[in-house]
């Protein structure tokens, strides 16, 4: 058996970037942009800040942290007298320039620790009341504007629909967007003037979508948070400094009562722990990787429920509009049903026959490990998600054209830094409300944007798939032959399957040492290590351990 005082528990840099380098020529994940994106992007940046010279505004001198309560309403705010004419500003997309100041709204962004690609802020409110307990909610939701960054042909608009998706690795990103807008001029850094389409959704008491509207507006985020401390202020019930006295209690209002309604919907949020590479700073100024499990924390289940909502709103103004691209996901076959519930049964999950699975779900613990087991198993339920374009949408309710894990319809609207689709979706949603027609460039390019995504999301995949079989490899080489405590997560026939190390964080194909011998699904077991190839990127076991 491995003891961990003599075990290999990171990779340092110079052993494991050379590997992810490979790995992005093998993919073929551009290294850079070409010359005239960067150009465009920089030029772009600069007409953007003299367009808000132009319109007069200024970052607010205030911080947030004293506008708890303070509700802003988008009909409320001021229009921008800022008129620019044919000539000016010719990397920007003059119809995507901001009319609308919102630049009052104390926003806040909660992201990753360090992360610069700042898609989203929010801010949130109760609605007045005479019974708080009882009052609605106004969540006002900031999103990226990148039409106004992206005129329709230009090289830059080219070279993203090539991209489709930032790819992120453990070493660092191939961005969607050129640094000099996706950690510039387009993102809510706190402080930045920036463009954005700014959603307001009313919320009934119960979490309900009383109306939903969205326009493009000026905004200035005041505050850049991350994860953990929110969380930590949670925990802790301290203020957050920028950020409103009342966001962390109303994001556990408003995130709770949504994921409440999404379960009784039939939506299923899965506490599955994620495997994923860590960078950890060295002293010397290097760096060494680790890979760990992380499960979501409960403030970033309810940012995410933010973000689901903003989706669902943003579906339904597409099939208003008539026309929309919405991200969809097929139901599950009866037999996965019962393939699962005979997965429960024989792993000593307790699933009572008339419950429905949406219910299960939030009542299982990842620490479990046989209720780990049956997560990574459950995740087999929804497979084959793809994105549709619609211009007929059929009767609301329709099971083909819904996220079946979400059990609505749904479109990918809060990400648009780092995901093209949204751009479509945005535009689309943004025509609707201003009672506009959609513009051309998009009518004419939507039917090519499930093709772009699909071959972006699974070149995606395969870099963090081959990223993780590297270092998983890298960790493991030369304890070939050795013992390992886990637990059989998976199995696809009765001999193969997949094995979970706690130390390291490594998920593997498992085989079983004969015929005879059938992989104890959800048991806490020793493995041998059969393989590890760092060329192949990857890590093979036997069970049973000899």
């Amino acid at each position: 058996m491995v003891q961990l005082n003599r075990f290999r528990l990171s990779v340092d840099d110079s052993s494991l970037v050379p590997v992810l380098k490979d790995i992005r020529a093998e993919l073929e994940i551009p290294s850079q942009f070409p010359d005239d994106v960067i150009r465009q992007a920089q030029r772009a940046s600069i007409q953007w800040d003299e367009c808000v010279a132009l319109a007069g505004l200024r970052p607010p001198p205030d911080t947030a942290d004293s506008h708890a309560g303070d509700i802003y309403r988008l009909n409320d705010l001021p229009t921008v007298d800022c008129v620019i004419s044919e000539d000016e500003f010719p990397d920007l997309d003059r119809r995507a320039i901001p009319r609308v100041d919102a630049t009052a709204i104390p926003f806040v962004t909660i992201d990753p620790r360090g992360s610069r690609d700042l898609d989203q802020a929010v801010h949130l409110a109760r609605l007045p009341g005479e019974d708080p307990a009882n009052s609605g909610f106004l969540v006002t939701y900031a999103i990226a504007s990148l039409a106004t960054f992206v005129p329709p042909g230009s090289p830059l608009d080219t070279e993203v629909r090539g991209r489709g998706l930032t790819v992120y690795m453990a070493d660092q990103s191939t961005p969607l967007h050129p640094p000099e807008l996706s950690e510039g001029a387009a993102s809510l850094l706190p402080g930045q003037i920036a463009p954005a389409c700014v959603w307001q959704i009313e919320l009934s008491p119960t979490g309900a979508v009383v109306c939903a509207n969205v326009t493009r507006a000026f905004v200035c985020p005041r505050a850049q948070l991350s994860y953990d401390e929110v969380e930590d202020a949670r925990l802790k019930n301290r203020p957050l400094r920028g950020a409103p006295l009342d966001l962390v209690p109303l994001l556990e209002e408003i995130g709770t009562k949504r994921r409440a309604r999404e379960t009784a919907r039939g939506g299923v949020s899965a506490p599955t722990p994620e495997q994923e590479i860590v960078r950890i700073p060295d002293a010397d100024g290097g760096s060494h990787y680790a890979l760990r499990f992380r499960a979501n924390t409960l403030v970033e289940e309810w940012n995410a429920q933010i973000s689901l909502l903003t989706g669902i709103c943003a579906a339904a103004k597409m099939r208003d509009a008539g026309l929309g691209i919405l991200r969809v996901v097929p139901p599950a076959p009866d037999a996965e049903i019962e393939r699962l519930r005979a997965v429960a049964h024989f792993l000593g999950v307790l699933w009572q026959e008339d419950e429905p699975y949406a219910q299960l779900v939030p009542s299982l613990d990842p620490v479990i490990p046989a209720h780990t087991a049956f997560l990574i198993q459950a995740m087999r339920l929804y497979r084959g998600a793809s994105y549709m374009v619609l211009t007929d949408f059929p009767e609301p309710g329709d099971p083909q054209i819904r996220h079946t894990a979400i059990a609505a319809e749904y479109a990918h609207a809060t990400a648009p830094l780092r995901r093209l689709v949204d751009r479509w979706s945005l535009e689309i949603c943004l025509a609707h409300d201003e009672a506009r027609e959609i513009p051309a460039w998009v009518r004419e390019s939507i039917e090519s944007i499930p093709p772009m995504m699909t071959r972006a999301a699974q070149r995606a995949s395969a870099a963090e798939k081959k990223s993780l079989g590297a270092i998983s490899a890298k960790l493991l080489i030369g304890y070939e032959g050795e013992l390992f405590r886990s637990v059989i997560v998976h199995s696809s026939t009765p001999q193969r399957g997949k094995v979970m190390l706690n130390e390291p964080a490594v998920i593997a194909p498992v085989t079983a040492r004969t015929v005879d011998d059938q992989l104890p699904v959800g048991a806490q077991t020793e493995v041998e290590l059969l393989r590890a190839d760092v060329a192949a990127r990857r890590v093979e076991f036997m069970w049973p351990g000899e």
